[in-house]
């Protein structure tokens, strides 16, 4: 697959060019207008457009993509003049009209192609740059109109990078005054996105409505409302994909404070129609009223009700639950918290009823030993007795809330899993592809779901998905959870360093051996140590359940040196190794183990204020689990300024090897700018 750069066409609205044409009429270069106002010395306009900077660009990338026995090689050279004219100007009064204007036009020759055949050449005049149109500034009901056009390379993270084509326009207005300010905004964006081996296009248009009535005593109500149209369509080694997406999101809050209590409430509602994949709509409405009983006593009384409802399911819940806080001293905090709750659910023909209750309680103390220390101990336990109705074979779980590990798998929290349904970004809207963005793992019980970071949405660590999947249905009748956790901590020194211990026990019993519930016991010791300019963190993990048991050993180390007042040199590291065990009712005995290396070293030379140099690699290396890889990345710029002269100099490698394709990446440029 051929890298190709979109083209750059860009033509001037013809109410911009109005507008300009309009303003042209020479005015003096100082005025004084009186708008209600004291007089206002409007001399800083700029009356005519001034050069700000001109400026040369020129890069050289090559890139290689191989995958199943196919290997495709493409390089691109490019130059780009261009130069940045600015305009500050005002129709009639700066309070009715005024406006700033960016243009930068420019001139591209680019030459791409795979060496050795027919290459593609460009030759085209482009326009990027920044309007933004501000009117009635003065005035509460404000209106600001504001375009941009850029390229830029950007970063996902430190070893996945694209060249991105983006351009947004803007339309915020509102009524700033009285007693219910409102803003309302329209925004609608379109990038372009090049990576070796796969490109995306993404369009979004959203409609924003914030409304917020600001009362006596910190009583408030906000309204969010977000209608938005999103399209993504991204081609991978010649496979393609499309996906239009709408959306609307409501909240409503509000706040009210009496002398001894307060009483807040929410609303949230989201739809999302995608003709080609899902739909779904999810309302949740909650209350929770705080009182302070006593000096030292307080209560949290609340309820909420969740509906959500997508192609394949249907579900509505509801709970009740109230909880006594006591604070004895700055050292004791106790609590204790009732809480009932009903669910239903259907899918596929089958339907789930059940009821639940659970009384809960926790303890923490925090000791000053001295200077030298402080020790903090915790313990909370719940009991929850469950009594359920079954009605046919499959459960759908719905949008399971994940957050993607550094790395390993993530393990789906129910077992006997059928078929995943979908799998999301945090918002729902951005469906991730199986075999690009994520490969699951069946032989194992519960399944095991490995992110791909380089993938064509990005997934990166951190971040949170919601996969939503079926499994078999545990029979009728009820059972019982207990739930304890344990947490010992000693801190030195305020802070300096910590050694700590975590115990968490489940343990259920059920009415019938029909059904398939987990057990667990996790152990995890750990210390922490922050001296200077060195971090070290190491921490053990010991898992182990009735589904699966695992270890964990993690370290890291971070150390940052001054060489001296114009250098420094920063590493670094990060060690994992993972052990995993499934011996569940779905899948035989298996064993899994998977090793994660990461090393980053950053260096930064500053001889003098007109001349830095940086340069920063980076390695990373897992192996053992379903996505093996050796991720390389290294980069260096030379910067040098005088005056208004400016050179920027650098060069990127990236090298990524995965158990499918490999991708590498070399990239340069040279960026001279003289500013005015």
């Amino acid at each position: 697959m051929k890298r190709m750069r979109k083209k750059k066409q860009f033509r001037l609205p013809r109410w911009i060019a109005l507008l300009v044409l309009t303003s042209g009429a020479a005015r003096a270069t100082a005025q004084s207008v009186d708008w209600g106002e004291s007089e206002q010395n409007l001399g800083s306009m700029n009356l005519l457009p001034r050069l700000r900077y001109f400026e040369t660009d020129m890069e050289f990338e090559s890139d290689t993509y191989n995958s199943a026995g196919t290997s495709i090689r493409d390089e691109r050279w490019y130059v780009s003049p261009v130069a940045g004219i600015e305009w500050d100007n005002y129709i009639y009064h700066p309070y009715l009209l005024n406006y700033s204007l960016l243009f930068e036009p420019g001139y591209i020759w680019q030459r791409s192609g795979e060496p050795g055949l027919p290459a593609q050449t460009t030759d085209e005049l482009m326009l990027d740059g920044i309007f933004k149109v501000n009117l009635l500034e003065a005035k509460p009901y404000a209106t600001i109109v504001s375009y941009s056009r850029s390229q830029d390379d950007v970063k996902y993270d430190f070893f996945n990078s694209a060249t991105v084509d983006s351009q947004t326009w803007v339309v915020n207005s509102g009524y700033q005054a009285g007693p219910v300010p409102v803003n309302v905004s329209f925004q609608q964006s379109q990038m372009n996105s090049v990576s070796p081996g796969q490109n995306s296009n993404n369009g979004q248009t959203t409609v924003n409505l914030n409304a917020k009535n600001d009362r006596a005593m910190d009583d408030s109500t906000i309204l969010t409302y977000q209608y938005g149209q999103f399209n993504n369509n991204f081609n991978v080694a010649g496979l393609s994909y499309n996906n239009d997406t709408s959306y609307q999101h409501l909240i409503l809050t509000d706040a009210e404070h009496y002398r001894k209590s307060v009483l807040r409430s929410s609303l949230f509602f989201d739809d999302i129609q995608s003709p080609n994949s899902f739909s779904s709509y999810n309302l949740n409405a909650a209350l929770d009223y705080q009182v302070q009983h006593a000096p030292h006593l307080s209560g949290d009384y609340d309820y909420s009700f969740t509906r959500y409802a997508d192609n394949s399911s249907d579900s509505m819940q509801n709970t009740a639950s109230a909880a006594l806080h006591h604070q004895l001293y700055e050292s004791l905090t106790s609590s204790f918290e009732i809480e009932g709750s009903s669910a239903n659910s259907s899918s596929s023909g089958a339907a789930l009823d059940s009821y639940s209750g659970q009384i809960s309680a926790s303890e923490n103390y925090v000791k000053r030993l001295g200077d030298w220390g402080r020790l903090t101990i915790g313990e909370s336990a719940s009991y929850t007795v469950t009594d359920q109705e079954a009605n046919g074979s499959q459960t759908v779980i719905a949008n399971e809330s994940h957050t993607v590990p550094t790395t390993g798998p993530i393990i789906l929290t129910q077992p006997l899993d059928l078929s995943i349904s979908r799998i999301t970004d945090s918002t729902g809207t951005i469906i991730l592809q199986p075999g690009l963005d994520y490969t699951v793992n069946e032989s194992t019980d519960p399944w095991q779901i490995q992110i791909n970071s380089a993938g064509p949405n990005h997934i990166l660590p951190g971040a949170t998905i919601l996969v939503t999947y079926t499994v078999q249905t545990n029979p009728s009748g009820s059972y019982s959870v207990f739930n304890s956790q344990s947490e010992i901590r000693l801190g030195f020194w305020n802070g300096l360093a910590d050694v700590y211990a975590l115990y968490d026990v489940t343990e259920n019993q059920a009415s019938s051996p029909e059904f398939v519930l987990q057990n667990e016991n996790e152990f995890q010791i750990g210390t922490d140590l922050n001296w200077h300019r060195l971090s070290l963190n190491a921490n053990y993990t010991d898992d182990r359940s009735t589904l699966y048991d695992s270890r964990s050993y993690n370290l890291a180390e971070n150390y940052t040196l001054m060489r001296s007042a114009h250098s420094r040199v920063g590493v670094n590291l990060g060690q994992q190794w993972d052990d995993y065990s499934f011996s569940g009712p779905a899948s035989g005995p298996q064993n899994q183990r998977s090793t994660f290396y990461n090393f980053m070293l950053t260096c930064e030379w500053r001889p003098t204020g007109y001349l830095s140099w940086n340069a920063e690699g980076g390695l990373q290396r897992t192996y053992g689990s379903e996505v093996n890889q050796d991720l390389f990345a290294a980069r260096t710029y030379l910067n040098w300024h005088m005056g208004k002269l400016e050179v920027h100099l650098g060069y990127e490698y990236e090298n990524q090897n995965y158990s499918t394709e490999i991708l590498k990446r070399n990239y340069a440029f040279l960026r001279i700018r003289r500013n005015f």
